[in-house]
């Protein structure tokens, strides 16, 4: 008989909970503008009235009644004194962080546009020409929405949707604050994703297990990495590395408990249809992020949407396991921070209220709001 090569396979067990420390912030974010089509964008940017300001060195000015030249290779202006409403970006923001505060003067930062010379081309107030091929480099300043968004919700619930959920229901989740979990493999570390997301209550700590793609070192270790990759408090009450020996053709996967299968065969549906009776076999069938879109509100007057699949069942089979690897988008993340955001200054009194509640109840009230994936 041929000599079956041995696979190792790595889980992780984790233990925690995970405490948001982050606050409600406003960010923007600097974009970059390739200088050669500087003529360009100055016509689309004024359109917009933008705010112009040019940055030589440590000094910067307001550049006022802007001209392109007929050829389009320079500009002139008046450089003039920048008023004080528009230094924050040159302080990087709020300490310094590229955070601004709304409904004051800070949201003027949002309107700018910054060109870059050369700290050794000479400046002075007064009239001024700009050889557009001299800028080094333009920055159109913007809202950070991404980050924007993620800090409300951090700031309001620090719930997370790990990356992977194997047979398992997936719990109240909203992204990116819990730790995150990186595997030696391949020469680097690689994300492999997030654990014990919704535990933000000491009442709702609890293990996890997460499936890991590791090589070993060139000193034959196996690495991984736990890292907090916000400003917020996270409890890990232990860590431990499961490795597994089994024949490559088969495939180790866990269960919410820790309880490993080995899956040799697994069989894909053969069919699967939404709600609505849509088709939606190609999505579930793919590898990767492929995402199902189904929103019908109609359905129901609770509104629940649903996937049916439908799998060939062999003769002899009495019993089944459903494997799952998905997760869910951010839609979830928005809808939950932006009903956070309208508890206002009460919101430190609901997390408070929200510590002295058992377990169940959040549980059963994460039930009651439909978040958790149901599988029947």
């Amino acid at each position: 008989m041929p000599r079956k090569l041995k696979k190792l396979f790595a889980f992780i067990l984790i233990a925690g909970i995970v405490s948001a420390a982050g606050g409600c912030h406003s960010y923007y974010k600097a974009t970059k503008i390739n200088p050669g089509f500087a003529a360009q964008k100055v016509d689309s940017l004024r359109s917009d009235n933008r705010y112009f300001i040019l940055r030589n060195g440590e000094n910067a000015y307001y550049m006022k009644k802007i001209q392109i030249s007929d050829d389009r290779k320079t500009l002139t202006c008046f450089l003039d004194t920048l008023p004080g409403l528009h230094t924050l970006y040159l302080t990087r923001g709020t300490n310094g962080k590229t955070k601004y505060k709304p409904n004051t003067d800070d949201r003027a930062v949002l309107n700018e546009v910054h060109f870059y010379i050369n700290p050794s081309e000479s400046t002075s107030f007064g009239e001024y020409t700009l050889q557009l091929d001299k800028v080094q480099k333009i920055e159109v300043i913007e809202k950070d929405r991404k980050k924007t968004t993620n800090s409300y919700v951090i700031g309001a619930i620090g719930y997370t949707v790990g990356a992977f959920a194997v047979a398992a229901i997936i719990a109240i989740a909203t992204k990116s604050s819990c730790p995150f979990i990186s595997a030696y493999t391949n020469n680097e570390f690689v994300l492999q994703g997030e654990t014990y997301g919704g535990a933000i209550y000491p009442q709702l700590a609890r293990d996890d297990y997460m499936p890991l793609r590791m090589s070993p070192t060139k000193d034959n270790t196996l690495q991984l990495k736990i890292s907090n990759e916000l400003q917020e408090q996270q409890y890990t009450d232990f860590a431990d590395l499961l490795v597994v020996t089994h024949s490559p053709e088969t495939k180790v996967l866990s269960d919410e408990k820790g309880n490993l299968y080995g899956i040799t065969h697994a069989e894909s549906p053969i069919a699967a249809w939404t709600g609505n009776n849509k088709d939606a076999i190609a999505p579930l069938l793919q590898k990767d992020d492929n995402a199902m879109l189904h929103f019908d509100d109609t359905l129901a007057t609770d509104a629940t949407n649903y996937v049916i699949t439908k799998f060939k069942k062999p003769v002899d089979a009495k019993n089944g396991k459903l494997i799952l690897a998905i997760k869910n988008s951010y839609w979830l993340d928005y809808l939950y921070g932006e009903m956070a955001k309208s508890f206002g200054s009460y919101y430190t009194t609901y997390t408070k209220k929200q510590f002295k509640k058992p377990a169940s109840a959040l549980l059963q009230w994460a039930r009651e709001q439909q978040i958790p994936l149901e599988v029947s």
